[in-house]
């Protein structure tokens, strides 16, 4: 009898055995997935790619923009770690800030959770459904300018080997098989620098915007699509007056009223949609049929501003004194393809108050002052169209005072 249950007990045990063996068989091949089976995925830089310290300020903060893109358009991406990797002291890490879903608008902080890591690392989940789920995310990192002069070989990057991101189902981990640094350092020691070769670059059609990064940080949202041979395109980033920060949902994505033109010339307008980052810097496209030439001026016009003539690519003024700068003699050289333009180290001015039937004036005067002081207090969505000119979500004495200071400055553009 004791014969027959140690031969039954033997014989359950090699059963469960094999079905534990299979059992481990089966997650293997059907959920974690060997790392010859991983999908790719190539991590790059979004945006401007050597960034000159001696054109910034010490202390001024920049945001780089680092791209996961999976080497297949169809797979998605659920959650992710990420860990940065520095070399040379030009600059600091800042942050990591909340990322982005590339190619739309989803700008919402609950998109991505954050489930942990702290200064240089950062890990996130997207708790939507599969459909919902991103197949491309952008992660904006500001950095802090910490040298002119005396400059050494630094760099940031995402590092691939402490880094993972997962695919749309549990177990399904991404091969990161490139990842592109950003320079932080005088051009001339580009030249010198190895960048890695292995990077793959997004096809024509896809293109990725590049950001200038001086001297407010950028962080465009839309995508771009190739143009013609006889087309140039404006990459841009711009500020308001009296916005320094991320505005309210309501004015995540504006229209602005971009013209360009010839010396001399009547400028060609275009409306053009316009993202913010979290820094209060807005980005946008603007493409327009015209050959490349040395003596370009771009206007630019926010919702509820005063038109602005540019003719400089990186236009400044003094920081406490908002909106002084003026078009001399200078004008912008443009080529054929992309153009970056950094425009956010002038303010466009608020004051061009639109009605409720989003007409404006194209001026401001004293009665610009006696209408805003009307909408103090009030919160609804057609009333912030008209007066908010901070874009904070309330109309209040603070907005009175941006549209005064604008009044108070000679004010003569075209």
């Amino acid at each position: 009898m004791k014969k027959l249950t140690y031969f039954r007990i033997g014989v359950l045990v090699i059963v469960g055995l094999i079905s534990l063996i299979g059992g481990f068989a089966y997650l293997n091949s059907h959920v974690f997935k060997s790392k010859a089976s991983e999908n790719e995925l190539n991590i790059s830089i979004w945006g401007q790619k050597n960034i000159d310290p001696r054109s910034l300020k010490i202390g001024q903060k920049v945001i780089v923009n680092f791209l996961l893109k999976p080497v297949s358009t169809t797979t998605k991406i659920s959650a992710f770690s990420v860990k940065l990797s520095k070399t040379g002291d030009n600059f600091s890490i800042s942050s990591i800030s909340t990322p982005r879903v590339y190619g739309t608008t989803i700008f919402e902080p609950s998109y991505f959770t954050r489930i942990g890591g702290t200064g240089t690392a950062a890990q996130y989940v997207i708790k939507k459904t599969t459909s919902q789920l991103p197949n491309t995310i952008l992660i904006p990192v500001a950095i802090t300018i910490l040298k002119k002069t005396n400059l050494t070989s630094s760099s940031l990057s995402i590092s691939a080997s402490e880094s993972q991101v997962v695919g749309p189902v549990a177990g399904y981990a991404y091969n990161i098989i490139s990842s592109e640094p950003v320079t932080v350092n005088d051009p001339s020691v580009y030249a010198s620098t190895p960048v890695p070769t292995t990077i793959t670059q997004p096809s024509p059609t896809t293109d990725i915007p590049v950001d200038i990064v001086s001297p407010g940080p950028v962080a465009t949202l839309f995508p771009t699509t190739a143009i013609g041979p006889d087309m140039i395109r404006l990459i841009m980033s711009i500020r308001f007056q009296g916005v320094t920060e991320a505005p309210v949902s309501q004015f995540k994505t504006i229209n602005v009223r971009v013209g360009l033109a010839k010396k001399g010339e009547d400028p060609t307008y275009k409306q053009v949609s316009f993202a913010a980052s979290e820094t209060g810097i807005w980005t946008g496209n603007a493409d327009f049929t015209a050959a490349a030439g040395t003596n370009y001026i771009v206007y630019v016009k926010g919702p509820k501003h005063l038109q602005k003539k540019i003719c400089d690519a990186l236009p400044t003024e003094d920081s406490t004194k908002p909106g002084t700068y003026h078009c001399l003699n200078n004008a912008i050289t443009l080529k054929q393809g992309d153009n970056n333009l950094n425009f956010s180290g002038i303010a466009l001015l608020a004051g061009d108050l639109p009605d409720q039937s989003n007409t404006q004036q194209g001026l401001i005067d004293s009665t610009t002052l006696t209408r805003i002081t009307t909408y103090f207090g009030k919160k609804d969505a057609a009333s912030l169209n008209v007066a908010d000119v901070d874009m904070n979500g309330r109309i209040n004495t603070q907005d009175y005072v941006y549209v005064l200071r604008a009044l108070s400055i000679k004010y003569d553009e075209e």
